[in-house]
């Protein structure tokens, strides 16, 4: 097919790039935090400014509504009625002020079906349930999965280093978050009083008993990616006493972003992609489906933020969670628009059996699958784990992808250690990446792009030089 043109960096300005690394860390993870400014809203009644915290600029914000200096517009400011009685009266202060002093009280929280859900607040010293390995992921990143007694097999089992079942007890299955919400006498009996859960329309059916019957159960929806992550941490972390490692955690995410947008931003053109989730058994799957899952809309997490270092390729929606199958006559077709895929390794977790060994032979497998397209010649078939990009830790990968797609201009080592990053300050799991979790595809079956002595010529043709002056500013950026 045509060859898309991807930036080049004459080599001289590699070479001055490369010098000026060593001052440079990596993607932003020491960027100082004052200077982050997180684009995100808080869903919680009382958030009366619609930024991404719940503090004194709120309780001012509803001072002046009620002492007349200004109008409130429910419309834009919806959450400043903080007791949700539909006036703004000294309650809605008293309210607000009750938040942030950690004082019991009932607050509400918009939840991502639309509705204002009533909390007893705060959500500390609970008895937890999640029940998919994204909520998981969330419960970690506040610093309360000590706290957690009912877990579905798709954390504890998919990934038993990073949520270790020795305190809960495992429901459902491994690919299922509606089993595990129908595991309601186990809920009962382990006497569970917070559900962080999947927010779909099946869970909540699945709980529907439960929140009938036991109504001091409470359950949290809110969605696990995209736009959302950042919200609903900065949310969560609100509700359960956690600000300090919620406001890290989507510190980390806005800088990481930006930094690589940063980047980002010297290509000219960017290339076609499009997203799969590959298994063990993929071609077994497609058999039945009637083709490969690929991510098709930015429902889905791995396809939102590939999206961001990417043209991804957009279509119907045909499972209700962002992604078509499609069979091999459909990828033959669109063979000239296509420049990579990338196949997304689901049930690649955390446990004795998944080393890159196995990563390298699954992704052999599942490669020689479109080994009759034109990006399977070029070795443009790369390879991710979407246990990370399909939830919060998504930004951790996204450069470990990026170094895939460009490696002219991300590097191994610094998507490393981003990885890394994550590990070390968003979960409770003692993880080297260089052993266990930076999977990618390290093998010798495969001519892969990103591994190629002659990859510079397939995109030779535009050939960008920086004045002193322009590099500078990249460096600035950067």
């Amino acid at each position: 097919m045509e060859q898309k043109q991807i930036l080049t960096i004459v080599v001289v300005a590699i070479v001055i790039v490369a010098a000026a690394a060593v001052a440079i860390t990596a993607l932003g993870n020491n960027k100082d935090s004052s200077s982050v400014d997180v684009d995100a809203t808080v869903v919680i009644y009382g958030n009366a400014n619609n930024d991404w915290r719940i503090d004194s600029e709120d309780v001012s914000f509803v001072q002046s509504i009620i002492n007349g200096e200004t109008t409130w517009n429910k419309t834009t400011n919806p959450y400043a009625d903080a007791n949700n009685d539909g006036s703004i009266t000294q309650e809605d202060v008293d309210l607000i002020n009750k938040i942030i002093n950690n004082e019991g009280c009932t607050v509400y929280y918009l939840n991502y079906f639309g509705e204002t859900q009533a909390i007893n607040y705060p959500l500390v010293n609970n008895r937890i349930m999640v029940n998919y390995w994204q909520q998981a992921e969330a419960v970690a990143i506040l610093g309360h999965w000590n706290e957690v007694v009912v877990a579905s097999a798709a954390a504890t089992e998919l990934y038993p280093d990073l949520y270790p079942d020795d305190n809960c007890v495992t429901v459902g299955t491994t690919g299922s978050s509606t089993k595990a919400a129908e595991a309601t006498e186990t809920i009962i009996n382990e006497k569970v009083d917070l559900i962080i859960a999947t927010a779909s329309t099946a869970c909540k059916s699945a709980y529907a008993v439960l929140e009938s019957s036991y109504p001091d159960i409470q359950i949290i929806y809110l969605w696990h990616s995209g736009d959302s992550v950042i919200p609903t941490i900065l949310t969560l972390g609100i509700l359960m006493c956690s600000e300090e490692k919620a406001e890290a955690y989507a510190e980390f995410v806005t800088s990481q972003m930006d930094a690589i947008e940063d980047k980002i931003s010297q290509l000219d053109e960017l290339p076609t992609v499009v997203t799969l989730i590959t298994y063990s058994n993929t071609a077994e799957r497609a058999q039945n489906n009637g083709g490969y899952a690929a991510m098709l809309t930015d429902t889905e997490g791995a396809h939102y933020l590939i999206g961001k270092i990417s043209n991804v390729m957009y279509g119907p929606d045909e499972s209700g969670w962002g992604y078509s199958y499609r069979n091999i006559e459909w990828f033959l077709e669109h063979d000239s628009e296509i420049d990579f895929i990338i196949g997304c390794e689901a049930s690649i977790g955390f446990n004795s059996g998944s080393t890159k060994a196995t990563y390298n032979e699954r992704f052999e497998t599942n490669v020689e699958l479109f080994n009759q397209l034109t990006c399977y010649g070029e070795g443009k078939y790369i390879g991710s784990v979407y246990s990370f990009l399909g939830g919060f830790s998504g930004t951790a990968m996204l450069p470990l992808i990026a170094y895939m797609l460009y490696p002219d201009l991300f590097s191994e080592s610094e998507a490393l250690e981003t990885l890394q990053y994550w590990f070390n300050n968003f979960t409770a799991a003692d993880i080297d990446v260089n052993d266990m979790g930076g999977y990618y595809y390290t093998g010798d079956k495969y001519d892969i792009w990103y591994n190629r002595d002659d990859r510079s010529s397939l995109s030779s043709e535009i050939v960008t030089t920086f004045t002193v002056d322009e590099y500078q500013a990249v460096i600035n950026r950067i």
